[in-house]
C-alpha cells in the first residue's frame, strides 16, 4: 500500500500515519478505498478479476461473436462444426474440452 501512496497520491504512507502532517483515520480509509483498479492493493485483494475490466469484457464479447459468426456460417455452407465455448471469464469454471477417441478421429478423417 506504501508504494500505491507514493505512485497515486504523491504522499509517503508512513508519514500520512505518524508524521506532522498526519492524515485522520477517516481521511486515510477513504484514499484507500479510492485506489484504482491497477493498484497492488487492489489487485492482491481481487486476484485475477482485477485485470479483467470493460475493456477485457468487450474484447471478450466480440471475440464470442466472431466465434458464434464463424460457427452460423460453416453450419450454413454444410459443414458439422463443434459448439463454439465462449472465452473463459474470471470466477468462472474452466470448461473441458471434448475429447474424442483415436479410433474415432480417424474414422472421422477417413470418412
Amino acid at each position: 500500500m506504501e508504494a500505491d501512496f507514493t505512485r497515486f497520491y504523491g504522499q509517503d504512507l508512513r508519514g500520512l500515519c505518524w508524521g506532522e502532517n498526519r492524515w485522520g483515520v477517516r481521511r486515510l480509509l477513504s484514499h484507500i478505498k479510492g485506489l484504482p483498479r491497477d493498484s497492488a492493493f487492489v489487485r492482491a485483494l481481487s486476484g485475477v478479476s482485477a485485470y479483467w475490466d470493460e475493456n477485457a469484457e468487450l474484447l471478450a464479447q466480440i471475440f464470442d461473436a466472431m466465434e458464434r459468426q464463424t460457427y452460423y456460417l460453416l453450419k450454413v455452407n454444410g459443414n458439422d462444426p463443434s459448439e463454439p465455448v465462449p472465452l473463459q471469464r474470471p470466477g468462472q469454471k474452466i470448461v473441458e474440452p471434448e475429447t474424442v477417441s483415436l479410433a474415432e478421429f480417424s474414422g472421422f478423417l477417413n470418412g
